[in-house]
């Protein structure tokens, strides 16, 4: 993938991130820290529960969510650590939260 296309796909997460709630910029933290540690419990409980036959269409932020993790799959580490710098710019206290938990999971894999 073009570094071009990467770009405006992170300009677009980062123009999203900056409309969010703080409701929808922690499921983004989970959607982050998914990625982040696949052994993630939670992961399991998560996709079991996005399996719940809805009424409606998705929301907005829903789509945003599947967008970004089409994307991200195709984005490399470095990428991907170039759109967390630009997020810790724009909230670094999300960063932090973000590091934090990734400790966390890194203390209970060495256990």
């Amino acid at each position: 993938m073009s570094t071009n296309n990467v770009e405006k796909e992170q300009q677009c997460v980062l123009h999203w991130f900056q409309g969010w709630s703080p409701y929808q910029k922690q499921e983004f933290l989970k959607f982050l820290l998914d990625r982040a540690i696949p052994q993630n419990v939670d992961t399991l409980f998560d996709a079991m529960h996005s399996l719940n036959v809805c009424d409606g269409p998705p929301s907005i932020f829903q789509c945003q969510l599947k967008l970004m993790g089409d994307w991200f799959t195709e984005w490399t580490d470095k990428e991907r650590n170039i759109l967390m710098t630009w997020l810790a710019g724009r909230d670094p206290a999300f960063v932090d939260k973000f590091n934090e938990e990734m400790a966390k999971a890194g203390q209970m894999v060495q256990g």
